[in-house]
């Protein structure tokens, strides 16, 4: 038995049918639009807009907007490989969707990232 998790790190090469996708991650930049206000562009993180990785349901959140309860789905993308520098401040594309994330996890043996995310819609 493997005491330190249910999948050993070397056993994700050969699970290659398990990343099913690929995500880019990307930082946001803020430039001022001259008119008062800022305009953000999204770009890819050098050596991070191809990254394996699966799409998984993670459960749902609340958030109070005023005096409405607004309820929204959870999204878990796991990431092929350990990636340290990738923190809530960036976001994640997959496909035509992007996702803001809300947090970042690492698995046994720094073998996969996992991020808690929520898709952008609007």
């Amino acid at each position: 038995m493997n005491p330190t998790g249910i999948v050993h790190p070397d056993w994700l090469d050969y699970l290659s049918s398990f990343f099913t996708a690929t995500c880019a991650i990307q930082s946001r930049a803020d430039t001022p639009d001259g008119i008062g206000g800022v305009s953000s562009t999204w770009t890819n993180v050098s050596n991070l807009g191809t990254v394996p990785c699966c799409v998984g349901m993670a459960g749902k959140g609340e958030a109070q907007e005023g005096d409405r309860l607004i309820t929204y789905g959870l999204v878990e993308i796991v990431l092929k490989g350990y990636y340290a520098a990738i923190t809530t401040a960036h976001r994640c594309v997959v496909g035509t969707t992007n996702y803001n994330i809300l947090n970042v996890g690492h698995g046994v043996g720094n073998a996969y990232t996992t991020l808690t995310c929520q898709a952008v819609t609007g």
